[in-house]
């Protein structure tokens, strides 16, 4: 029996999971709450691209979680992991953050995992990562194999508390995700750019190239340009910024704070449907 976990997200009984969770489930999926209740669901919409899907329950009165900007948080910090491991309902594990913005994993299309060694199983699959207060800052998602095969080697990887709250409201509006572009590849702020821009490492994203005739093209974007903000939101890292806009959509329009030769502007940009160009 395929088991995972949830975050309730509102208190009309909306929940926050992993796609993979609902798409493996070869019958209806019930929901067990604490003390046992149990609920048929309604898949309300899914993202198989960052691994996440949001149900309903009829179950009104629920107490959403509460969220911690995942932007703040440091490698270092104590973090609990709460799921059904191997089965195991209402199981709270402990480490700490090892790392920040992990890509190339091959887990999903859209990557900028937490990095943890709080001890992650089978079942806590969608469950919440959160700070040692209580506050939600990602959404387990997978582990790392070992060679001996689908079982916990001590990391673990989680889509950070922002994007996960991006793509529920999303899905809660839409049903679906449907990506846009701005046309311009990026790559994060070396030491010796920021030393030269007056930034510290991290204070941003660095344009590398700039597609013709795209949205970033139309607007002035160009090669060099240092991304400070996205829509008053500082950027630190690429992909980070990456799958914010993507997740905008189409014909959304965000808005850059920009240093450009030393000099700050403002950009803004409308965005296009991904597929308007193979990626």
């Amino acid at each position: 029996m395929n088991t995972g976990a949830g975050v309730v997200v509102s208190s009309e009984g909306y929940i926050l999971t992993n796609s993979h969770v609902v798409s493996s489930a070869s019958s209806s999926i019930k929901v067990t709450l604490y003390r046992g209740r149990q609920f048929p669901e309604k898949l309300i919409g899914a993202d198989p691209a960052t691994d996440l899907a949001v149900i309903k329950i009829d179950a009104p009165g629920l107490v959403a979680a509460t969220f911690h900007d995942s932007d703040e948080v440091k490698v270092g910090d104590w973090t609990l992991a709460i799921g059904s491991p191997l089965g195991l309902q209402q199981t709270i594990t402990a480490g700490i953050i090892g790392a920040l913005g992990r890509t190339d994993i091959g887990i999903t299309d859209y990557e900028d995992f937490i990095q943890t060694d709080a001890s992650i199983n089978p079942g806590n699959s969608g469950g919440p990562l959160v700070d040692i207060g209580g506050h939600v800052i990602g959404i387990n998602t997978e582990i790392a194999i070992g060679s001996e095969g689908k079982r916990s080697v001590g990391i673990g990887f989680a889509v950070p508390g922002n994007l996960a709250r991006l793509i529920t409201k999303i899905i809660l509006k839409k049903g679906r995700v449907v990506r846009g572009r701005m046309g311009a590849v990026l790559k994060n702020l070396s030491e010796e750019v920021a030393e030269t821009s007056g930034l510290p490492v991290g204070g941003g994203v660095v344009v590398k190239e700039v597609e013709p005739n795209s949205p970033a093209a139309h607007s002035g974007l160009r090669p060099g340009d240092v991304i400070r903000k996205l829509n008053g939101n500082p950027v630190r890292r690429w992909n980070q910024f990456r799958n914010t806009v993507s997740a905008s959509g189409p014909g959304s329009v965000i808005h850059l704070d920009v240093l450009s030769n030393g000099k700050a502007r403002t950009v803004n940009i409308r965005l296009v449907s991904i597929e308007s160009r193979t990626q």
